[in-house]
């Protein structure tokens, strides 16, 4: 009985084994296959974290490039401003020395013409050479004037045209800055794409070439053969270049070119006046020199020196009102020079309108942020595996940020720094990444 039982219970339980090396295979497979798809998304999540590395560092040494340039340009700009002051200071000084050569001529003149007054009476021919000598005087007088207006006119178009030249300048780098922020951007999107992984991914390797050379879009998307959809994204995100501290004159344009108009006008009324002068002490002149005949001849010249008397009086009004214009000159004339010195602080500008009542002497700094950030998102079907599995891919992003400051200065005075021209020490490094969080 023994026996019958323990044959009969061994064939029952044979093959009862089976079923669990089954279920253990399958769960071994699905570990595998988990396995996998967990690999594919650490390898993908990689990928993205280079793409976004390499992406903010492209942009970003773009971006240090471009700081690095404008600190160079800057140079030129404040030597330009420079030799520019030195000219135009010159030119004040010749004016001054104008100014004053024809108040002291002018004032010689009065004295001449005074004391021809006071003889013209008493003794004619006297008066007539001391009126001689003031006419000499005033010629002088005059002909200072002429240099002084001509001094202006050449002041009034230095300044027109260093105006218009730093206008033009600083156009040209805020132009260069939105250029190259454009340019990083598209490096850094460039980048981004190239080191994402998917180069050898994607189905028509010349459709993703052609688009990495459009640089038009942040985003690519391809269908592999089994029509599963893939696509990647990388965005860059940088703040515009647009707000600039810049060092200005303490006059605007429009105030400059207010005070040189203010003295070229003075400068020709003045002249009217001393010419005005100069007429009415030729007329005196000449009754001078009929009264000195006639007194030498012991005729009566009584009108005539009343006649020389009355036009000296008015010529030596002309005289006073032209000398009284001409020290007016002298203030205005200062004025404007100290209008050309840097002022205090800054002007802020958001672009170049804003700046156009200018006179720029430099670029003291760029309000920016010096960074850029550049993110990357990649998606990817998956497959049905051996008719049990269909793989998830979950959506993978990544970001890093690059600062691109450094220890760089745009002017090279900045915070009494007081270096000798730019030190180019703008730099792109990586500061946060997403794998810190």
């Amino acid at each position: 009985m023994l026996k019958f039982f323990s044959k009969n219970l061994w064939r029952k339980n044979r093959g009862q084994l089976a079923p669990f090396f089954i279920i253990l295979l399958v769960i071994v497979i699905i570990m595998a296959m988990v396995t996998v798809n967990l690999s594919k998304v650490a390898f993908v999540k990689t990928e993205t974290a280079n793409s976004v590395d390499a992406g903010a560092l492209a942009a970003g040494s773009v971006m240090a490039n471009l700081f690095n340039a404008i600190g160079k340009a800057n140079e030129r700009f404040e030597t330009s401003y420079r030799d520019f002051f030195d000219e135009i200071s010159n030119l004040f000084i010749q004016a001054l020395t104008h100014v004053i050569s024809a108040i002291i001529e002018a004032n010689k003149a009065r004295v001449e013409a005074q004391q021809a007054l006071n003889y013209a009476c008493s003794d004619p021919c006297t008066a007539l050479n001391k009126l001689s000598d003031a006419l000499k005087f005033l010629d002088t007088a005059i002909a200072e004037v002429d240099s002084l207006a001509k001094t202006m006119d050449e002041i009034k178009t230095s300044i027109k045209n260093f105006h218009e030249k730093h206008l033009d300048y600083y156009k040209k780098i805020r132009q260069l800055a939105e250029d190259s922020r454009q340019k990083a951007m598209g490096m850094g999107r460039k980048f981004g794409f190239m080191n994402s992984g998917i180069a050898d991914k994607v189905a028509d390797r010349q459709s993703f070439t052609n688009f990495l050379d459009s640089g038009t879009s942040d985003s690519y998307e391809w269908f592999d053969g089994q029509e599963r959809r893939h696509y990647i994204e990388v965005k860059v995100s940088i703040d515009p270049v647009e707000k600039f501290e810049l060092k200005v004159t303490e006059n605007t344009y429009s105030k400059e070119m207010e005070i040189i108009d203010s003295i070229i006008s003075l400068i020709t009324s003045a002249k009217g006046s001393l010419n005005m002068a100069k007429g009415y002490y030729n007329a005196a002149y000449g009754w001078l020199w009929i009264s000195c005949i006639l007194a030498q001849f012991e005729l009566p010249y009584a009108e005539q020196c009343k006649n020389a008397a009355d036009n000296l009086k008015l010529g030596l009004t002309e005289n006073d009102l032209g000398i009284t214009k001409l020290k007016q000159i002298i203030a205005k004339i200062i004025e404007a020079w100290k209008g050309l010195f840097p002022k205090d602080g800054t002007f802020t500008s958001s672009s170049v309108s804003d700046a156009e009542d200018q006179i720029i002497c430099w670029i003291e700094e760029i309000i920016h942020s010096h960074t850029v950030r550049v993110t990357s998102k990649q998606e990817h079907a998956g497959k049905e595996e051996a008719g049990i599995w269909n793989a998830r891919y979950p959506e993978i992003e990544s970001f890093s940020v690059v600062n691109f400051e450094g220890k760089g200065q745009i002017h090279r005075e900045k915070n009494g720094s007081g270096y000798d021209g730019p030190i180019l020490r703008f730099n792109a490094s990586i500061v946060s990444t997403d794998t810190e969080h």
